[in-house]
């Protein structure tokens, strides 16, 4: 296992420090995607609360998650159905069993 790192940045004016076990480069990449997201959030909704802008940051990110991970599955589910496919074929032409 790796040595967890430790990465101090800030969120909304709070300073914060965060500890994970990945990589220096992917913690600095997950920081910046939030405060990307905070900040395109305090722009459409200026007057929103700090709570609110979180809230709404973490909802939208969720949404964004989930929509990777639905086309994910699909694609896939649609890898797995070509593959058959092609296994199949192959089959049909060949008289060696691929599995």
């Amino acid at each position: 296992m790796s040595t967890p790192i430790t990465k101090r940045f800030e969120i909304l004016g709070r300073p914060l420090t965060l500890k994970s076990d990945t990589t220096q480069s992917r913690l600095e990449s997950v920081v910046q995607l939030v405060d990307e997201k905070i900040r395109e959030i305090r722009r459409a909704l200026p007057k929103a609360s700090n709570e609110e802008i979180v809230i709404m940051t973490a909802l939208n990110l969720a949404f964004d998650y989930l929509e990777i991970k639905e086309d994910n599955q699909k694609l896939h589910l649609e890898i797995e159905s070509k593959s058959k496919h092609l296994i199949h074929l192959i089959e049909t032409k060949s008289s060696l069993p691929l599995r």
